[in-house]
Order: C-alpha cells, then sequence, then structure tokens
C-alpha cells in the first residue's frame, strides 16, 4: 500500500494535522501487526480528525474481510472528504 500524504491543511489547525498524522501512524503499525479491528478504528478516527485517507484505508480494510458494500461507501465518502487515494 502506498505511504499516506502528510495531513497538513490549510484548512485544519496545525493540531489537529498532527493528531491525525499520529492516528494514520499508529493505524499503519497496527495493521502490519495484523491487528485489523485496531487498525480500522484509528483510521476511522485518523478521518474524524480530518485526515479523509483514514476513510480509504478503512475502506480497504473492509474489501479484505469481504464487505464490498462497506468498502465502497467508505471509499465515496474518502472521496467527498477530499482524500487522495479515494479518487
Amino acid at each position: 500500500m502506498a505511504a499516506l500524504p502528510d495531513s497538513t491543511s490549510p484548512d485544519r489547525p496545525p493540531e489537529q494535522g498532527a493528531r491525525g498524522d499520529a492516528l494514520l501512524s499508529e493505524a499503519q503499525e497496527l495493521r502490519q501487526r495484523g491487528d485489523l479491528d485496531g487498525a480500522m478504528r484509528a483510521f476511522a478516527a485518523a478521518a474524524d480528525a480530518g485526515v479523509p485517507d483514514g476513510l480509504s484505508n478503512v475502506g480497504v480494510i473492509l474489501e479484505t474481510r469481504g464487505d464490498t458494500e462497506g468498502a465502497e461507501a467508505a471509499w465515496r465518502q474518502a472521496a467527498e472528504r477530499g482524500s487522495a487515494l479515494a479518487r
């Protein structure tokens, strides 16, 4: 999977971007360790912190689990929020 872009944005306060980046890093570590439930929670939290690529990664995990409908919904939301990964 491609590396996630920096979540800093002029539309977001710096502390929110830093929190989102930290959550993305945590999610990637959890995914690498095989904790997909934890990774999905951390990716969703990153999305809530203003990092739409978190939703793209939620979609990937859902697709891996066979939930195509849920994956497509996550990808649509990610694209609507401006995710570079969902385009």
